[in-house]
């Protein structure tokens, strides 16, 4: 299970470095854009660029952000559930959300293969879409083995 748990942030943390590089991009190319306006010149492509960096940067921080608890969660309503209930709560939602993230995983797959059948690209800097849907994928299946592993970390924490 420790071994299982490791690797699943090894891959998490790998992701993040993809999410952190792609920031740096955006954020290069958006002042080269904002100087290139001022001197009066466009630069063709910039939003395309910008918003392919952003689904990229969306699609790989997840799993880490979910890693480090950086999501926001409720549980005023939680808090006052007796410990048992917390648990079998908190075990299906993780279960669910495992679910539902391969799911996501599998559709974007299936749609980035299409895409790849109709090579389908962006209209100005010819950026193929199925890179990006393999990406999402790649990005939920490792969110999903994070759910898995807070499942496993919750049953077995109750038969101790």
């Amino acid at each position: 299970m420790a071994r299982f748990e490791k690797f699943v942030k090894l891959l998490s943390k790998g992701t993040n470095w993809i999410a952190a590089s792609a920031m740096l991009v955006l954020m290069a190319s958006i002042c080269v854009a904002v100087v290139a306006h001022v001197c009066r010149h466009e630069i063709y492509g910039a939003l395309e660029l910008g918003t392919l960096l952003a689904v990229i940067i969306a699609a790989f921080a997840v799993a880490d952000a979910q890693v480090e608890g950086a999501h926001v969660s409720v549980e005023v309503l939680m808090q006052r559930m007796p410990k048992r209930i917390q648990l079998i709560t908190s075990v299906i939602n993780s279960l669910l959300l495992a679910v539902l993230s391969v799911i996501v995983s599998w559709q974007c797959i299936v749609t980035g293969s299409k895409l790849l059948q109709a090579k389908a690209e962006s209209v100005a800097l010819g950026f193929p879409f199925y890179t990006l849907y393999y990406g999402i994928a790649v990005g939920f299946a490792i969110l999903g083995l994070v759910f898995l592993v807070e499942v496993l970390k919750l049953l077995f924490r109750r038969q101790r």
